[in-house]
């Protein structure tokens, strides 16, 4: 974790700088049975439909926290 401001500006510059290869990433996760995604917020999820994988990803946010559970009383 950090919390230094100049080393979070250091690893957002690097960050930008390297791109992520997140096809071969969700692959290589499914070919070692990874089967949970949790991101925020939901371009990922589209990215792991994409490369295939077989696991389930699950998508968190702040509205879904405010929903009730389908076939809840309101």
């Amino acid at each position: 974790m950090l919390w230094d401001p100049q080393r979070i500006a250091d690893d957002l510059a690097m960050n930008m700088a390297r791109p992520v290869h997140w096809q071969e990433a969700i692959v290589a996760a499914d070919e070692r049975d990874a089967r949970l995604a949790i991101e925020m917020p939901r371009v990922l999820t589209c990215l792991t439909r994409r490369a295939g994988w077989r696991g389930r990803p699950l998508r968190w946010s702040a509205a879904a926290r405010r929903r009730p559970p389908s076939g809840a009383a309101a």
